[in-house]
Parts: structure tokens; sequence; C-alpha cells
């Protein structure tokens, strides 16, 4: 009782000492200075509650780091996270700003020493790119895992860096930080080619051909992606508070963003929400509180599933209102699905009937066959019993079989239904999903006698022999597993810290946006005036650009370059990047003079025919013909 008498004094000389500091010391306006008090009140309440609350508070810490899952979970979203890496990855962009010039290359935090080491060239890039793409398909498939992931990771730093070295920074930092997870990680234990190696081998050494117990091992590497996803959402959260004061959920602060976006992409959503401004304010008010609260809510058992639901549809909203789609941070809630779970739940609902399986133990080729299809019998309802086990005598009795025919033949048994033969295979085909695709043209009358043909060969010359049984130690993965928490420890201090200090354009860690300034009713972009040496004069459209990169990298770029205080080098960074441009369109190679503008224009699209409000010339100059 004492101590709670002790954290009620804190907190109370907390707000004072706040409310104090906010109103006599610095000179914020009067909004944003009780906004900052409020939201730092809510976060001494929730620290309070917690203090007050503490035994629970670390039962449920505990139970999240040492909570045991199945590898199914983390093979599954290995292959859908390498998947997409695989299948959207494109080598346009990368290879676009491999032949930018040095002088182009702005360096984000973290990067400033060692940018100038990087090989940066259209052969070294698209080496590396083959590369990337390769070692995700590995990692994919799980082959050669380990060594595979590791090289995902140091080539995608370099691939996914490359387009974070010239102009804006794009926040997708989230996919090397999991890549990096993945490298530390045993993803390759289900699922895999690694896993069907590992169970040929135990086959043949005659140790146990059944998936690995679920374990913290698998676990871990799943909460570290959970939290990492949940710093990477509080930071925008946290300094819309902080920053905006009450705008976001009492101003108009959300329906000016929207506009400023939709202007931005000269684009407008089929829900135009910025005419009932209450609900703007609705939404912000809840984007601000999903944003804060995701972190925490993934501690409870209870309300991880709702945060993860909560965030998915959280960026589909913001793509029919923003067309922010973010779906390389969408793909990555697979991680939050029980895959273990949902393939047993679809087992049970495909099939009410298990299938037992009676094999000959004492046949290699027969072991390698059941550990193949233990790896990918993800549904759980084919029961595996060895004919030379003591659990498999019952069954031959009530089958009154022949022994010999049940070493002759492997046979299945699904309710009363006995099956002999390739029959067999052709039933365990329609239950592992891996061999579906196989399954119809097993029912095929010639490819169904070819299979006949096939069992029977191998049936026939098959060698029975039980092999040696070695000792078998259980694996540690205590080395692995310090790896693994180090790394997430580096990776979570890293990007704490720029979300601390608001930092956005860093690579590996950065603050992701934060959209937490007070919008204005203006954007501010660039135009492009090109005059040719016949006189007649062009606006130039960045729209061939989008082949390789977005207008708002053009737009980063262009500002970038404007503030060099550097006169002289501002000039030769204009007249490399238009280089850059009349080489991706060779129609503006004529161009005799270039005028890059700065434009003022409204963002309320009531106003877009009033545009531009202000038209200011960046430069002028007229371009190298080589």
């Amino acid at each position: 009782m004492k101590n709670k008498w002790l954290i009620n004094i804190i907190f109370l000389l907390s707000l004072v000492g706040l409310m104090a500091y906010k109103h006599l010391v610095t000179q914020e306006p009067w909004a944003i200075g009780m906004t900052q008090v409020g939201a730092l009140s809510v976060f001494l309440a929730l620290f309070y509650a917690a203090a007050l609350n503490f035994s629970a508070v670390r039962t449920s810490i505990v139970l999240f780091f040492t909570e045991k899952t199945s590898p199914i979970n983390l093979a599954m979203f290995r292959i859908f996270f390498f998947g997409y890496l695989f299948i959207t990855s494109h080598s346009k962009e990368v290879l676009w700003y491999s032949q930018f010039p040095q002088v182009l290359k702005v360096a984000p935090l973290g990067m400033k020493g060692l940018l100038p080491l990087l090989p940066i060239n259209l052969t070294f890039v698209a080496v590396a790119f083959a590369l990337f793409k390769t070692f995700c398909f590995l990692s994919l498939v799980g082959w050669q895992t380990r060594i595979s992931t590791i090289a995902a990771a140091v080539t995608g730093f370099y691939i996914l860096g490359i387009p974070e070295f010239y102009g804006s920074v794009s926040h997708y930092h989230h996919l090397f930080w999991f890549l990096t997870i993945f490298a530390a990680s045993r993803c390759s234990d289900a699922l895999s080619v690694d896993a069907v190696i590992r169970n040929f081998r135990n086959a043949r050494q005659n140790k146990s051909l059944d998936l690995p117990e679920p374990s913290i091992t698998y676990s871990l590497p799943l909460r570290f992606i959970w939290i990492l996803m949940g710093i990477a959402y509080f930071f925008p959260g946290f300094w819309k508070l902080w920053s905006s004061g009450n705008a976001w959920i009492f101003g108009d602060n959300m329906l000016r963003h929207m506009q400023l976006v939709w202007i931005s992409f000269d684009w407008l959503p089929i829900v135009r929400i910025d005419h009932w401004p209450w609900l703007c304010r609705v939404a912000g008010a809840g984007a601000i509180i999903f944003e804060i609260s995701f972190l925490f809510m993934i501690f409870s058992r209870r309300l991880r599933y709702f945060a993860a639901a909560q965030g998915f549809l959280f960026h589909n909203f913001t793509n029919l209102l923003m067309r922010i789609d973010f779906y390389e941070l969408q793909v990555c809630y697979a991680a939050f699905v029980n895959w273990a779970k949902f393939f047993q739940w679809a087992g049970r609902k495909l099939f009410s009937q298990n299938m037992l399986v009676l094999y000959d133990g004492h046949c290699s080729f027969c072991r390698r066959t059941i550990g193949f299809l233990k790896v990918f019998d993800v549904f759980g309802r084919i029961e595996y019993i060895d004919l030379h086990s003591s659990a498999s005598q019952d069954y031959r009795k009530n089958l009154k079989i022949d022994q010999e025919d049940l070493m002759k033949d492997i046979h299945g048994l699904i309710g009363t239904k006995i099956v002999r033969g390739f029959s067999v295979y052709q039933n365990i085909a329609g239950r592992v999903p891996l061999l579906w695709i196989a399954y119809p043209l097993m029912q095929i009358g010639i490819f169904h006698k070819m299979g006949e043909k096939i069992y029977g060969n191998v049936a026939a010359h098959r060698t029975c022999k039980l092999p040696e049984r070695k000792v078998v130690s259980s694996p540690n993965h205590i080395i692995s597993t310090a790896i693994l928490v180090s790394l997430a420890a580096i990776l979570i201090a890293g990007n704490l810290t720029l979300g601390f200090c608001k930092i956005g354009s860093g690579w590996p860690f950065a603050c992701y946006p934060t959209f937490s300034e007070i919008a204005w009713d203006r954007l501010r972009t660039i135009s492009c005036e090109i005059t040719y040496p016949n006189g007649n004069t062009e606006t130039v459209h960045f729209q061939f650009v989008k082949e390789y990169t977005g207008l708002y990298k053009v737009v980063g770029m262009v500002s970038k370059i404007y503030d060099t205080k550097d006169l002289e080098a501002r000039d030769k960074k204009f007249r490399a990047l238009w280089d850059v441009f009349s080489q991706t369109n060779p129609e503006l190679k004529n161009a005799s003079r270039v005028r890059f503008y700065f434009l003022e224009n409204y963002s309320d699209p009531a106003k877009w025919h009033l545009n531009p409000i202000n038209k200011t010339l960046a430069i002028e100059f007229e371009p190298n013909h080589s």
C-alpha cells in the first residue's frame, strides 16, 4: 500500500511539473501546449497503471517472449515475405538510379561515411540485383536457407538502399529489418527444401521424421517483427499529437493532408470524405489511437489479433482515401496468423476422417517418402504408422491382411475403406496441398497407369534393411537465439532513437512518415519549362519517370538541390539531373534552355482551377549537348 501512495504522489507531481513547464517555460502555442500536456499525461497514466499492476504486466511480457509456436508459422511468413520480394522487386528503378552521376547522391543519416565507398554503377547493380532475386527465391523455397537469407539481407541492404540515396527517402526500411531477422532465425525447419533434406538424412540414420516441436526458437523472430512494426506505427501517432496539437482530432489537419496527397497525385478518391469534416476528425482521431496503441496491444493475446485486423483495415482505407497502399507492410501481417491452427481447422473441415498409412519402416525408400510427406502435411489429417512398431499391432489385427501383403505394398485406411499401392498415394496427394497440382493428373487413365507401373517397379526392387539407430541429441539453439536477440536489440534501439528524434531521412533506420505538421491549404511543387531552338516553349510533365520512380522523388531531388547553398554546386547538380532526365526521355535532348520553377498550388479540389497561385524561378540554364 505504501508503494501505491508513493506512485500516486510521483504521478501527481509529474502532471503539475508538466503543466508548469508548458505554461511557464516554453513558447508553444496554447492549443499545442495543452495537447502535449494531455498526451504526456496519457502516457504517464499508462505507466502509472502499469506500475500499480506490475505483476500482471510482468506476466504478460514474460508470456509474450516465452510463448512457443509451431515452426510452420515462421515458415509460412518466410514464404509470404520472400515471395513478395521475389515477385515485386523490379530492376528498372535501381538500374535507373545506378546511372545517376555521383554529384546527385545525398547520404541519408547513417550512410554519410559508407555511401562514398559503395560502388554504384550499371554493371555492379545489375549483378547485385540478380543475386538479390536469386537469394530471395532460394529463401522462399528454403534451400541452404541460412546462407540464402544472410546473402539476401546483405544484397538487400545495397539494392533496397540505392533509391534512398537520391532525393526523398521512401519508407520501406522494415523490409531490410525483417531480412536480418530471418537471417538470424531457423525459418527453414518446416515447409522447405532444407527440411526435406534433413528428413532424408534422418530416414537414412533411423531418426525421427516428425517436424520439430513448437518452441520459442520459432516465436521470438515473429515477436521481434511485431515489435518493429509497432515502433513504425507508434512514432507517427505520437508526433501527430506532439507537433500538431489537437488539429488532428478537433481541426482540419487530416482533411488538409488528404487534399495535399490528392493534388500530388492529380487524383480524387471515389469517396469524397472531405465533404464531411466531422468524419475526417473522427478518422484522424482513430488513426492516432491505432498508431499509438498498436505497440501495446500486441503484448496481449486477446488484443494482438484485433490490432492486426485494425492495421489491415487502416492501410486499405488509407489506400482508398489517399492512394497510399503500403503493400510492402500489409504483406507482413502474415506474421500474425497462427497458420498451424488454421491448417488444422481447415484439415478438419476438408477431411472428416483421418487417413492411416501403414508403411515398412525398415525400407529406406519408404522412410524417405514419409519424411518428405511429413514436411508438407500441414493439415495433419494423415497418421503414419510403421508396420514394425508396437502401435501397428492392433491395426494389423483389425485389417485382417496377411503380413506378406502388408510388407509387399503400402496400405491406407480411411474409415472402413482400405486402399493399397498407388491408390494410397492418390489419396495422400488429395490431403497434402503441395501435391494438389498432381492430384487431378493421378486420376486420369494414362497417368494413373504410369503411376501404378512406376510404383510397382519401385516396390519390387526396394530393399528392406533396418538402419543402425544413432543417438540423437536435442539441437542446441542457444547460440542462434543469442544472435537473434542481439540483432533485434540493435534494430529496436536504432528505430527508437530515430523515432524519438523524429528523423525520417535515415537508412537503414528511420522514423516512418508522421504527417505531423500543421497542413497548409497549399502545396509547394515544381514545374519545368523548356525552350527549343525555334523559340517554342513547352512545359515538361514528368510522367515518364513513373516507370522508374514516383514524382515525389523528383520533387525531393529538386528541393534538395535547390537547398544547396553553394550556387556553383547547385547549378552543377541541376545540370546533372537534367542530363539524367534527357537520357530517360530523348525528346528533351532538343531543348536549348531549361527553367525549373517552384509552384504554389491550392490543395482544395474546388480551387484547382485557380492554380498555380505563385510561380517562382528556381534556376535557368542552357543544357549541355554532347
